[in-house]
């Protein structure tokens, strides 16, 4: 039992951490008014640069900046790289589990801060949006060799 507390002491100390640097992030954000700025999830902790981290620890940073947006009136957006892909791909049904196997091993996730309202395009994933507690899009984009694909995680 001790270290399951061990374990909930460090979580507790890392989001500590991690909201403290992306509030400097979007108070910097806010003073240039650029509003579009990204940054990729690899800058906030060297273990984060592991590509089987990516997605679990990616979506734990975008809980941790979601806690700072509450009353400042924008809208963020987690941007996760798929897997390219040689034909268009229908991942409408797919889960948690199913979607680690997509995940971009070359493409970092980034978060992105925007004015409330961004539309959003795509095909909305409602199986992994429920998962998730979130509005989960899913995209892709064909170019001369195939298929570039990425989901879109946000909270609207």
């Amino acid at each position: 039992m001790e270290n399951s507390k061990e374990i909930g002491i460090a979580l507790c100390e890392a989001k500590i951490k991690y909201v403290q640097r992306l509030n400097f992030w979007v108070k910097n954000a806010l003073k240039g008014k650029d509003l579009y700025r990204h940054f990729y999830i690899t800058v906030l902790d060297k273990k984060f640069k592991q590509p089987q981290l990516w997605l679990s620890s990616s979506l734990f940073i975008y809980d941790c900046l979601l806690f700072l947006l509450e009353d400042i009136g924008l809208e963020s957006y987690l941007f996760i790289p798929l897997s390219f892909s040689e034909k268009s791909t229908d991942i409408s049904g797919i889960n948690y589990s199913e979607l680690k196997a997509e995940i971009s091993t070359h493409d970092r996730p980034s978060i992105y801060l925007c004015p409330l309202e961004e539309n959003h395009q795509g095909v909305l994933l409602k199986n992994l949006s429920s998962e998730l507690k979130k509005t989960v899009y899913y995209e892709e984009q064909q170019n001369a060799e195939g298929y570039l694909r990425c989901i879109i995680v946000t909270t609207a």
